[in-house]
């Protein structure tokens, strides 16, 4: 009896024990390079969003990020991380808005962090592309981050081009934007002209 007792005494505690989740936070700064300093500034690397006009976003659209080289010469690097942030936030780093990867076979979700998206492998790379939604109305502000790493030595992390703010077009706006068509400009290409007198 009193083993019975005791027994259901030790399950009873057992099942109001709260289940704790145990999970590593998010962070965007590589493990293999720990031990190595970021170097400052972002050595003509950047982050272009399509079609954003003055640096606004449209609730729920879909954009196109891409993080390359800018200077003269395509540099390669090896990897990287890209996240969207909220700009003002209670919480440190908390993600915003959602990504959707584009090219599976150069890119992944970071490990244990669904919001952050990271190189598959550490072969060359020139360019990434990867799908991101803008938060729902009412959200504000984002920073768009990076982190490049150019090998076991050389990597960058937000300086300069390498971070994007964007913030929500006005909702005075929005229903202006949304019934109109905007598309981006296609003049970039040799235009021919006859013209009589």
């Amino acid at each position: 009896m009193y083993f019975q007792i005791v027994f259901t005494l030790f399950l009873s505690i057992l099942c109001e024990t709260p289940n704790v989740e145990t999970s590593t936070p998010c962070s965007r700064d590589d493990k293999e390079l720990s031990n190595v300093d970021k170097l400052a500034g972002d050595n003509d690397y950047k982050l272009e969003v399509d079609v954003v006009i003055d640096g606004q976003y449209i609730p729920g659209k879909k954009y196109i990020i891409t993080l390359s080289s800018s200077g003269s010469t395509r540099k390669a690097f090896r990897g990287f991380i890209i996240a969207a942030l909220k700009e003002r936030s209670s919480f440190g780093e908390e993600p915003i808005g959602e990504f959707t990867l584009i090219n599976e076979q150069q890119t992944k979700y970071l490990e244990y962090c669904e919001n952050y998206v990271t190189h598959l492998h550490t072969g060359l790379k020139y360019e990434v592309k990867v799908y991101w939604t803008a938060p729902p109305v009412g959200s504000g502000c984002v920073l768009i981050r990076g982190t490049v790493k150019e090998n076991s030595q050389n990597w960058f992390k937000d300086d300069g081009q390498l971070t994007r703010k964007l913030c929500e077009i006005p909702p005075s706006v929005q229903p202006l934007i949304k019934n109109s068509q905007i598309k981006p400009c296609c003049a970039c290409t040799r235009a021919n002209y006859m013209v009589t007198f």
